[in-house]
């Protein structure tokens, strides 16, 4: 009788486990632990899942771990208090994006003083209105560590399933994911969620990647650089999984071309038109170009050996790259533009396997920017990334095309420059300059840039997108304007110093100037009737008057 209660016991904890798990906000049910009716686990070990709650007033009011009250010491260092308000986050960064029918959703990671910090969780946000205005957050996801073991999650990606599933995906120790069954349901409440599950016992900084193999089947390809329990940081460990993801063992391994300098690979892979398999990872500092490339041409199962030093857009400076194939077939790379620092987020494409990357887009083009994600729906791609994760505290996102990236501009309808997913930091957008002068030029070649720049003024009223006003004085540059090259120019102001917390993250301090070449009088009417008639719209667009401002 014993064995057959122990045997009812385990079949009803294995029942439980594998039910959907109930939405839970701040307000729900909640057992003597405090942990949420239904949750099966004790709640104090790394092999526990983490909770996804929704957010709401009693969420918001939690400590996101009692330590963090404002007195207690860990490693000798006071804990801020903090909750889990979005006005309390310390930082927050390393995002992810997705698309679902008509809602966007992002997910990154926040919580404690820094990252990896004990009190790391995830922070899920969506936005329903093609990203104009966000709910942040929608949801928090976090492990109830109630034995303060410092059970922390890092490092979040989405991942759509070739048969329509979303998962998100998560580091607790191991990879674990949580399934979401029906993200774009028409009213956001009908959102259902799975309770997360343990995926396997090593450490995604990437999604899998759906290949076609050998045989013609689907086949998910998870490159990792560890085990958990081990320490590899060298290594690249290709996980396979010929099941949608059930089990997974190691395909191949391959040895990094920088193994003394390189710490966390961060590697992906993505699959050409030809079958042939492309494996980029990260370097440290930079060091050998700061990116390193494999290619396989037998589905994964050897590979060539890393290359580095390779030109762009296989650089960087030291920081987690975004690769994937696009449903054209064109290959994707989002990345730095150089191999000294977290600046110019870029968009690079290659259209020809990867053989040569022609086409790049500047995202954002300001320092302490990193991590990107893309995902691609309906031939829109977007873009998210963090910039000053513990200054600025913002992730932002770009939505573009293809067109968009081989036009080198935002053109697209829809196309979305540096948009706001979360702002937490006290940075402010400069929004307006409301000083009445002329801020589309046209002009002939041969103008000189210093008479341009004389007929300006050097002192400035703006907005920002709190409708706060500033005075601002500076003077104006002209890198890169050549009087005797017709084309597009831009004059920068250069404020002398810009008020605390404002920035111009959208180039709004700016003039734009088109040089053209004179037109020739018109021989066939005898007199220089057709010259002056074409330098009637110049006169008209030097007397008009414009407002600079953020759309």
């Amino acid at each position: 009788m014993k064995k057959l209660l122990t045997l009812c016991l385990c079949a009803l904890l294995l029942t439980v486990a594998a039910l959907p798990f109930v939405k839970t906000g701040g307000g729900g049910a909640k057992a003597a632990n405090g942990l949420p009716d239904g949750y099966a686990y004790s709640g104090t070990n790394w092999t526990d899942p983490a909770i996804m709650r929704l957010y709401d007033a009693e969420l918001a009011d939690t400590l996101i771990d009692p330590r963090a009250d404002g007195a207690t010491k860990i490693d000798n260092a006071t804990q801020k208090r903090e909750t889990y308000k979005p006005a309390d986050r310390q930082w927050q960064g390393l995002p992810t994006v997705a698309r679902t029918g008509g809602r966007l959703w992002a997910v990154w990671y926040t919580g404690g003083g820094k990252e990896p910090h004990q009190f790391n969780y995830l922070a899920v946000a969506y936005s329903g209105d093609e990203g104009k205005t966000w709910v942040d957050p929608w949801a928090v996801i976090d492990h109830p560590d109630l034995n303060r073991a410092g059970v922390s999650l890092v490092l979040p990606n989405f991942f759509l399933t070739p048969s329509g599933d979303l998962w998100l995906y998560f580091l607790q120790s191991q990879t674990w994911g949580i399934k979401i069954t029906n993200p774009d349901a028409a009213n956001i409440a009908d959102v259902q969620f799975a309770q997360a599950k343990a995926i396997g016992n090593f450490k995604e900084h990437k999604p899998p990647t759906a290949i076609v193999n050998e045989n013609g089947a689907e086949e998910w390809l998870m490159p990792a650089e560890a085990m958990v329990g081990s320490d590899e940081p060298s290594v690249t460990s290709v996980w396979s999984s010929v099941n949608q993801g059930a089990t997974w063992s190691v395909k191949s391994r391959v040895t990094s071309s920088a193994a003394s300098v390189r710490k966390w690979g961060e590697s992906q892979i993505a699959q050409t038109a030809d079958g042939r398999l492309i494996l980029v990872s990260r370097i440290e500092k930079g060091t050998a170009g700061g990116l390193e490339r494999a290619i396989s041409s037998d589905f994964g199962k050897t590979w060539q050996p890393f290359e580095n030093n390779l030109p762009q857009p296989f650089i960087g400076p030291g920081s987690k790259v975004h690769f994937m194939k696009l449903s054209t077939g064109s290959l994707l790379m989002v990345n730095h533009a150089t191999t000294s620092s977290r600046s110019l987020m870029t968009a690079y494409l290659s259209t020809d396997d990867g053989e040569t990357w022609p086409y790049r887009l500047t995202l954002d083009g300001r320092d302490d920017v990193s991590y990107p994600y893309a995902y691609e729906y309906g031939g829109k791609i977007y873009a998210a990334w963090d910039k000053g994760r513990y200054k600025e505290k913002e992730i932002r996102f770009a939505c573009i095309t293809e067109g968009d990236i081989k036009a080198g501009a935002f053109r697209s309808a829809g196309a979305v420059d540096k948009g706001v997913i979360s702002k937490t930091g006290p940075y402010r957008d400069v929004a307006e300059i409301t000083t009445e002068m002329e801020l589309k030029i046209t002009r002939p070649v041969g103008t000189e840039s210093d008479t341009l720049k004389a007929a300006l003024p050097t002192a400035l009223a703006v907005k920002d997108t709190d409708g706060k006003e500033y005075a601002l004085t500076g003077a104006w540059s002209s890198k890169g304007y050549k009087k005797d090259a017709a084309g597009v120019y831009k004059l920068i102001f250069e404020p002398d110093a810009l008020p605390t917390y404002l920035q111009d993250t959208y180039g709004i301090l700016s003039v734009e100037v088109t040089l053209e070449e004179e037109k020739q009088p018109d021989q066939r009417m005898g007199c220089g009737c057709g010259a002056a008639a074409a330098y009637v719209p110049l006169l008209v667009a030097g007397l008009l008057l414009f407002k600079r401002k953020r759309a």
